[in-house]
């Protein structure tokens, strides 16, 4: 049997694509795959402190209150509020300069997989902060969504 040709891989991917209706990795730029993201990473820090043990008391209980306060602002956001939303652009950007920063100065090149992994999940955080905030700019989230109270 003859190997397939580089065309006709790309083909067959491409009619895959088409019968999932995956666009490409469009679905990794959507603001709920980011919000996901972020909170499945920050979630896994925390298990991860604790069941370490790297980490006092003090700074397991400050990071699961930021936990669930990230919870909150991503419903919030999901749900089209501006003001939610401008919070996880701040927070979800400051995450991913962070990362990317820690990743390029501070991991050594010996650990080349940390570092890997640093770079791309600050790139991807910082950029699903740039997609949050083109998303406010375009008035696609209301300042009172999910606030007010239906009469």
């Amino acid at each position: 049997m003859r190997p397939l040709r580089p065309a006709v891989m790309l083909k067959n991917l491409r009619e895959i694509m088409a019968i999932a209706k995956i666009d490409g990795l469009k679905f990794l730029t959507t603001i709920s795959s980011v919000l996901i993201a972020f909170l499945l990473l920050r979630s896994f820090q925390l298990v991860y402190s604790i069941t370490a043990g790297t980490e006092n008391s003090i700074v397991t209980t400050i990071r699961s209150i930021a936990i669930i306060s990230y919870f909150g602002l991503s419903y919030l956001t999901y749900k089209k509020n501006s003001l939610a939303a401008w919070g996880m652009v701040f927070v979800i950007g400051l995450a991913g300069v962070s990362s990317l920063i820690f990743g390029i100065v501070t991991v050594p090149v010996s650990q080349y997989i940390l570092k890997i992994f640093s770079i791309i999940s600050g790139l991807y955080f910082a950029y699903g902060s740039v997609i949050l905030y083109k998303s406010i700019r375009n008035g696609e989230m209301n300042p009172l969504k999910s606030i007010k109270r239906k009469a």
